[in-house]
C-alpha cells in the first residue's frame, strides 16, 4: 500500500495502488481512492499521523521534499 510522508506535514496514501507523474516538481496522482491528510508542519508531524492511521496495514513508505 503506498504512502508518501512530507518535510511539510502532509501525507498521501491509499489502500489501493495509485499512479504518481513527477513533472518540474509537481507531483501528478491517479487512482480510485487517494487521501490526502494535512497533519501538521513537519515530517515528524506527517509520519506520527500516518502511524496512527495509515500504517496500520502494511505499507509501501516514501519520503516527499
Amino acid at each position: 500500500m503506498p504512502l508518501f510522508i512530507s518535510s511539510h506535514g502532509r501525507y498521501i496514501w491509499s489502500d489501493k495502488p495509485f499512479k504518481v507523474d513527477v513533472n518540474d516538481g509537481i507531483f501528478y496522482f491517479e487512482g480510485s481512492v487517494i487521501e490526502l491528510v494535512k497533519a501538521g508542519d513537519t515530517l515528524k508531524d506527517s509520519y506520527t499521523a500516518a502511524q496512527s492511521g495509515a500504517l496500520t496495514t502494511e505499507c509501501t513508505l516514501s519520503v516527499l521534499k
